[in-house]
């Protein structure tokens, strides 16, 4: 198997998303964390020019619960711990 090559705050993360979802299910039918990553480059080439321009790594979280009516959302710039904690707490708060 290959070793996910993860983001050190999101590789943090991963082992309390369980802990997580199930704080948020506890309020909410179903519950779900999204961790996500992206980076690359984009190429732009036309008749006269070529340009190469590299995006810089973008990491965020998105927690979701879904009352059995309506999916509520809370996102956070980043994988940081304690705000994925807080904004657990903030989406079955509100």
């Amino acid at each position: 198997m290959t070793e996910l090559q993860l983001p050190p705050a999101m590789a943090a993360l991963r082992p309390v998303l369980g802990n997580l979802v199930g704080s948020i299910e506890q309020h909410a039918p179903y519950g779900s964390i999204l961790l996500s990553a992206s980076q690359g480059l984009q190429i732009m080439i036309d008749h006269r020019e070529e340009r190469v321009t590299e995006r810089p790594r973008t990491v965020g979280t998105v927690l979701s619960a879904f009352d059995g009516v309506t999916l509520h959302e809370e996102a956070v710039g980043g994988c940081d711990r304690d705000a994925v904690t807080q904004a657990a707490r903030a989406l079955v708060r509100d």
